[in-house]
């Protein structure tokens, strides 16, 4: 689109969504934008999406302040030149893409969370870590950091103080290229404390490093790990005061995976799931001891064999298990033996894996 300047959009009376894409001859957006008269300033408008605008520069307000009081969500990706933004009438969702290598003027991060309810930044580019200032971000409460080729930073993500969910995908080096050992001179954490859900999909990690990646969460509550092949081994034994919030537990398509163990500690836990590890054979043998465990599905694991020794929590109310060791899946199903013994005190026993299972143990798409 040719357009250097913008219609007047903002008087049309019951306009809810907007997205401008690709827009290279806009450098400004002010109040030619917004329109004049009674009706003005997009009074409907829930959501606004820019992108693709790489030589915008200026976003001015409006004069009485009546700028967007609707707007629940904004989304803002591909326009590294723009400088700040106008203060909102309105507390919307902030989204900021990232698909270059530069990173957004400093301003307008600091404008943007004048108005801000929640700020994401959504970033999917080959370099970006390197030259990361994380001081400027401690107001993102969201990351998804996906196709980075960046090692961690020294500092790894401690100073995002504001951050609750961080998702990173397809990041080979990333998760790779700390040392088992903390370093004197940085901080034995890489994720801050706030972080309350994390979720790691096709990265290199290996199993020695996790208590590094996990030390201090003491907030997070769930963990999601896809499609990590490098992964063995998940153990969880990291003291009394970690991980103590911990609720829920999804590990897939990890085909290197084997076993889990460290569960002691796990105070919160209430959901558990395997699901298409190709080695995986064996569930934490201290699985016993927690008391809080609600749901444990365990399918598409063809080597497991056997359940733990101790058996099943008695607080279990649901339990799937599917496609296992051809062993176990014949005695399940005959609903006898040493095996059966183990969950026959479980109130919904389920043994094939149905839609509505999936939709229940990924109730979200990973990004």
């Amino acid at each position: 689109m040719c357009w250097v300047q913008l219609p007047p959009l903002g008087q049309l009376p019951l306009l809810e969504y907007l997205v401008l894409r690709n827009m290279h001859g806009v450098r400004q957006i002010g109040q030619e934008f917004y329109g004049n008269g009674d009706t003005k300033g997009f009074p409907k408008l829930e959501e606004i999406v820019f992108d693709g605008m790489p030589n915008w520069e200026k976003w001015s307000g409006i004069e009485d302040g009546s700028l967007l009081p609707c707007l629940t969500r904004l989304h803002i990706a591909k326009c590294p030149k723009l400088q700040e933004a106008p203060l909102l009438n309105a507390t919307p969702r902030v989204e900021m893409e990232i698909k270059s290598d530069s990173l957004p003027i400093s301003r307008l991060f600091d404008s943007l969370m004048a108005s801000a309810s929640y700020l994401i930044l959504l970033v999917s580019c080959y370099s970006f870590l390197s030259n990361l200032n994380t001081d400027q971000l401690s107001h993102v409460e969201e990351m998804n950091l996906k196709n980075c080729a960046d090692p961690m930073p020294a500092c790894g993500f401690v100073r995002l103080s504001s951050l609750k969910m961080l998702r990173i995908s397809n990041c080979s080096v990333l998760l790779s290229s700390i040392s088992a050992e903390p370093d004197e001179d940085h901080d034995t954490c890489f994720f801050p404390q706030s972080l309350c859900h994390l979720e790691i999909v096709d990265c290199n990690i290996h199993s020695s490093l996790l208590p590094r990646y996990f030390q201090g969460l003491t907030h997070l509550s769930t963990l999601f790990i896809d499609s990590c092949d490098s992964m063995n081994l998940l153990s969880l034994s990291y003291g009394p005061h970690h991980l103590t919030a911990l609720e829920t537990i999804t590990i897939k398509d990890c085909l290197d995976l084997a076993s889990l163990d460290g569960f002691e500690n796990l105070v919160a836990l209430r959901k558990l799931v395997v699901a298409d590890c190709n080695n995986f054979c064996s569930l934490p043998a201290d699985l016993n001891a927690v008391r809080t465990l609600n749901t444990l599905a365990i399918f598409g694991c063809p080597k497991m064999k056997f359940l733990p020794q101790n058996g099943i929590p008695a607080s279990v109310q649901i339990i799937l298990l599917s496609r296992l060791h051809p062993e176990l899946d014949r005695q399940l199903q005959r609903r006898e033996g040493i095996e059966w013994n183990k969950i026959v005190h479980v109130p919904e026993k389920k043994l094939e894996v149905e839609l509505n299972d999936l939709l229940i143990m990924f109730p979200t798409n990973s990004s």
